[in-house]
């Protein structure tokens, strides 16, 4: 005897092999079609960003024009901004009922910004940033910063027909 054992494959070796093969060929399946379908058409995005109990010092920073930062990865234009009085939910617990209550010294701004934006079949994205209505993104401009919720968005492509 020469005291080495011989390497045998049992079940398990053979189901652990087949197992990481499978990982393997799915990531690199995967990669393969992410990187296929984030191909898109160049489109023209405008969207609005609602920017909740804001300052008045704040709302008038931010003017027609000013090209601003969507966090930090993407380049867009503000076409117009709307300055409201902020309002909550506020429970009257005399009458049992939510009501709407105006808040002292507070304001919504509504931005509405526009920008090239890129369409796949998963996203639609400005620069690196993905948009999408309900999602939270940051405005970064001269001066200022103001995190919001997208409201709306309307894709169009470069005839200037409109997709809501």
């Amino acid at each position: 005897m020469t005291g080495q054992k011989k390497f045998r494959l049992t079940f398990f070796d053979i189901l652990f092999i087949a197992i990481v093969f499978a990982v393997v060929v799915y990531a690199g399946y995967s990669l393969a079609s992410t990187a296929a379908n984030s191909k898109g058409t160049a489109k023209k995005l405008e969207f609005s960003v609602l920017v909740p109990m804001s300052t008045e010092d704040i709302a008038s920073l931010v003017k027609t024009g000013d090209t601003v930062t969507l966090s930090a990865k993407g380049d867009v234009t503000v076409k117009k901004t709307q300055v409201t009085p902020a309002s909550k939910l506020s429970l009257d617990a005399v009458a049992g009922q939510y009501k709407l209550s105006m808040v002292p010294e507070k304001v919504d701004i509504i931005v509405t910004a526009e920008g090239s934006a890129t369409e796949s079949d998963q996203q639609i994205t400005v620069g690196k940033t993905p948009v999408r209505v309900g999602t939270s993104i940051s405005l970064d401009g001269r001066g200022y910063s103001l995190t919001g919720t997208v409201l709306e968005m309307n894709l169009s492509d470069n005839e200037g027909e409109v997709k809501k």
